[in-house]
């Protein structure tokens, strides 16, 4: 009988576990008392009240509350997201509709926040003070990295592990999660990535690519329909920023649940005009500015490069910024500053490299005679390694630009395409259109390309504006897929993913 009431017992304790600890973020990137949180998930047919219900570390625990006004009703099948006083916002923006947000009355998770040092033992416990579930924390794992289960409301030594994002995935399904439709990335590279259908069931769903940041942000969806074991080579769409461009990738089963697959980062070479070197000093009170275009730019990996210097770049300019380089202070107050010194000499160059060492841009100037005057370039979208395209400025100060000197275009794309996506129909909403730029002669190709690489249409354009229906040139329209196009004419080549989707 005492083996039948103990067993009684915990069946009728097992439906308490459908509510647990289901991701901990305990050391956040940047600041450690910053953007913590503790994520629950619940799996009842029934909304749970967590009015009374606490989370602690073994020595203190503080009892959930509503956040900003909220509610402490958690739906059927929905994640609660605990948050401390802290917490900054970084992914607020981002959670689908229904994440539940809670805070706890001290503003600290645990005893004044969770340790990075040492592992702690978290617990979550019911109104009644009842443990329904706990988790030891993980101070080995990389800073911004969270822990995540892996099946949800099983209690197993195998169920904990590492994140595949950088910043966990928070009000979102866990990437380590297994399915039976799971897609995981199998290679990476500049050019793209391949992806394999990992679950029993392959992969039928979508895949959504989001690239660089506001105002230069750029999105793709594809369809994606991959049997088990399958591999698909996904190129990157046209980015839209020079430099690193951050990208996110969802994918999206048919259940239209998503999945976090991966953050990262994809590079484009600036065109020239994009970022360049706009003005120098050389000859002992050296420095040296950079600025970027009509759009954002990453810096990280970068290398500007002189006589007796090497330097690595880092951090972001936004759509027009500045980055003065040099030992001295700026007289204008706005760009950011490297204080590293430089030596320029009154006669010699500079270069500007990306992370594989390509050439970005380059500063050549000539002698300047007796006194060492700062200068100016000319033109941003001629090349900087031109002695011709640089001018003494005596007035100019460090970190400023003449008043007189307009803000540097954007240099023109050599195509411009109206979208990624095409749905084929009637009316001007169902072409997509694709510009040349003036840097393109009359005579120029597009080509529509599989995946697999089979030539799909050709048409050679001779006007610098190509509307295109989705149809071939024999008047078929083309099957729902992802495509390549290739733009080619006076010895340039543009590559862009297209996705196409019949009506």
């Amino acid at each position: 009988m005492r083996h039948l009431a103990w067993l009684l017992g915990l069946l009728a304790a097992a439906p308490a576990r459908a509510l647990c600890l289901n991701e901990v973020l305990a050391n956040p990137a940047g600041s450690e008392y910053e953007d913590e949180f503790i994520e629950l998930w619940q799996d009842d047919s029934l909304a749970v009240d967590l009015t009374g219900w606490r989370v602690g570390d073994g020595t203190a625990s503080d009892e959930l509350r509503p956040w900003a006004g909220g509610s402490l009703l958690l739906a059927p099948g929905a994640l609660a997201l605990i948050l401390d006083s802290g917490h900054q916002g970084a992914y607020l923006g981002e959670l689908p509709p229904g994440t539940l947000l809670l805070g706890v009355p001290d503003g600290a998770l645990g005893s004044g926040g969770l340790s990075n040092s040492s592992p702690e033992e978290l617990q979550l416990l019911d109104a009644a003070g009842s443990l329904v579930d706990r988790v030891w924390t993980r101070p080995e794992l990389p800073e911004g990295r969270s822990l995540e289960r892996r099946e949800s409301g099983r209690d197993c030594p195998d169920c904990w592990h590492e994140s595949r994002m950088d910043g966990g995935t928070p009000g979102r399904p866990n990437s380590v999660r297994r399915r039976d439709d799971e897609l995981q990335i199998r290679a990476l590279d500049a050019a793209g990535l391949d992806l394999e259908a990992s679950g029993r069931l392959g992969f039928h769903g979508r895949l959504d690519i989001r690239a660089g940041v506001a105002p230069c942000l750029d999105s793709l969806e594809l369809p994606l329909e991959l049997e088990a074991g399958a591999v698909r080579r996904i190129p990157w769409p046209n980015l839209p920023l020079p430099g690193q461009n951050p990208l996110r990738l969802e994918a999206r089963p048919g259940t239209d649940e998503v999945q976090l697959l991966l953050d990262t980062l994809g590079w484009r070479t600036p065109a020239p005009g994009e970022l360049f070197i706009e003005a120098l000093q050389p000859g002992g009170t050296d420095w040296l500015q950079l600025r970027s275009g009509g759009c954002p730019c990453r810096l990280d990996g970068l290398r500007l490069t002189g006589r007796s210097f090497a330097l690595t770049l880092s951090g972001e300019l936004p759509a027009g910024g500045r980055l003065l380089l040099g030992a001295q202070p700026p007289v204008c107050p706005d760009p950011p500053v490297d204080g590293r010194s430089l030596s320029l000499g009154l006669a010699a160059g500079v270069e500007l490299t990306g992370p594989a060492g390509q050439p970005l841009d380059g500063a050549a100037w000539p002698p300047p005679g007796a006194e060492a005057w700062p200068w100016r370039r000319l033109d941003p979208a001629r090349a900087g390694d031109d002695p011709g395209n640089w001018r003494a400025a005596p007035g100019l100060q460090p970190g400023c630009t003449p008043a007189d000197w307009p803000a540097p275009p954007q240099a023109p794309a050599d195509w411009w395409v109206s979208s990624a996506r095409l749905c084929p129909g009637d009316g001007p909403e169902g072409c997509w259109v694709v510009e040349a730029g003036p840097r393109i002669p009359a005579a120029w190709t597009c080509e529509i390309w599989t995946l697999e690489g089979r030539l799909r249409a050709r048409f050679p354009v001779r006007a610098t504006r190509l509307v295109w229906d989705g149809r071939d040139e024999a008047g078929r329209v083309l099957e729902t897929g992802l495509y390549l196009v290739r733009l080619s004419g006076g010895g340039r080549e543009q590559l862009h993913a297209l996705a196409l989707h019949r009506p």
